[in-house]
């Protein structure tokens, strides 16, 4: 976006990130309330052994922490968490909440 013909006019994260911290927030456009996140997550199969689990997390959570990733990602203007399994299962029940409340409300249905 940095470089392109297209202006970023609002992020819909509720604070600006690094590397778009000249585009104002939804917020601060004023539409307050709108969140919408990007996310990515690693999952694995029912029954895959605790300890595997285990160890696919703490790996994941060191590269994520890598200066390297940690720099590329910035440039992408993406912003890396690299939250426990226990976290991200909250964050994904509550995303499933907040996002089955919008369905209901507005009544969309599947075609």
């Amino acid at each position: 976006m940095k470089a392109t013909k297209l202006r970023a006019l609002a992020a819909t994260s509720p604070e600006r990130t690094d590397g778009w911290q000249d585009t104002p927030t939804m917020a601060a456009s004023g539409v307050r309330g709108f969140q919408v996140y990007e996310w990515n997550g690693l999952f694995a199969p029912a029954g895959t052994p605790a300890d595997v689990l285990g160890r696919l997390e703490t790996e994941t959570r060191a590269i994520v922490a890598g200066a390297d990733i940690r720099k590329r990602f910035a440039d992408l203007g993406v912003q890396a968490v690299g939250s426990s399994s226990r976290e991200f299962a909250d964050f994904l029940k509550a995303e499933s909440a907040r996002w089955a409340t919008l369905i209901r409300t507005v009544g969309i249905k599947a075609d």
